[in-house]
C-alpha cells in the first residue's frame, strides 16, 4: 500500500548525514519528495552520488541569511523539516560561523 506524496524540507543535504537520509527516503519511502535547501544549486550538482535520486528538487539558499527561499511556493504544504546543516569544528576559536549556523540557523529554521 502507497501512501500519499508528501514533501519534506531537509538542510544539509550535501553532508554525510544528509547524503544517507536522502539515500534512506529514496530506498524506503518513494512517495516522498525532498525539497533540499542549498547554498548553491552547483553544490548539489556536483555530488556524483546525487544522480540516481529522482525525488528531490533543490530550494537556492541557506539557513544563515534571508535570500527570499522561505516564499518559495514549493515550500506549502511541507509535511515536516529535517535540519541537518551545521558547522562541525574541534576548536574554541572563530566560533561566530558556528554560532550562526548550528544556533541561528536553527532558530530561523523553528520560525
Amino acid at each position: 500500500m502507497h501512501s500519499a506524496s508528501r514533501t519534506v524540507l531537509l538542510t544539509g543535504a550535501t553532508g554525510f548525514v544528509g547524503r544517507h537520509v536522502l539515500q534512506a527516503l529514496h530506498t524506503n519511502q518513494p512517495d516522498t519528495r525532498a525539497l533540499l535547501l542549498c547554498r548553491r544549486r552547483a553544490d548539489w550538482n556536483r555530488q556524483p552520488w546525487a544522480a540516481p535520486l529522482d525525488n528531490v528538487d533543490v530550494v537556492e539558499g541557506g539557513v544563515t541569511g534571508s535570500e527570499g527561499w522561505t516564499g518559495d511556493n514549493r515550500l506549502k504544504g511541507c509535511a515536516g523539516i529535517v535540519h541537518l546543516a551545521a558547522v562541525v569544528r574541534h576548536s574554541r576559536r572563530d566560533t561566530a560561523e558556528l554560532y550562526e549556523t548550528n544556533i541561528d540557523g536553527t532558530l530561523r529554521m523553528v520560525r
